[in-house]
């Protein structure tokens, strides 16, 4: 795995994410500690020219380390960066969660959502990172 690029608040040391390509044209955002929506958004954008410069067709979403609730970024997934991300080329999305019930929370408002699914990007939640992988590197576009 290369790692690509690492993000840091200001005043800190700890990155709160790390971004990584990792086989089969799989980018990797690893997140740490606690975000609030502006910083989310804004990862994800600059996540945008990584997806285009490396081709990437899949990501995986770690959020074992990151805490607190997302979902006022939710509508901004649905009718911006999804629809983004589509256009060029990825199609799945695994994101390996955590115990953190205001994260579980915000994962499930968007993989339920009737735009968010319309959209055709097959996303998936995990408890392990083998298994995103493994179901990132199936060949079936099936999504449960």
């Amino acid at each position: 795995m290369k790692e690509l690029l690492k993000l840091t608040k200001n005043g800190s040391k700890v990155p709160y994410l790390t971004f990584s390509l990792a086989e089969n044209k799989t980018l990797m955002f690893n997140w740490n500690g606690f975000l609030d929506v502006e910083n989310i958004i804004k990862s994800h954008e600059q996540s945008l020219d990584l997806i285009k410069k490396h081709n990437v067709t899949k990501l995986v979403e770690d959020v074992r380390k990151f805490s607190g609730p997302f979902s006022k970024a939710n509508d901004w997934f649905i009718k911006t960066y999804a629809p983004a991300v589509v256009k060029m080329g990825v199609t799945k999305t695994a994101v390996i969660l955590n115990d953190n019930v205001f994260t579980q929370l915000s994962v499930n408002d968007l993989k339920e959502n009737p735009e968010f699914k319309a959209i055709g990007l097959l996303y998936k939640v995990f408890n392990s990172e083998e298994d995103a992988n493994e179901w990132l590197h199936e060949t079936s576009t099936q999504s449960v």
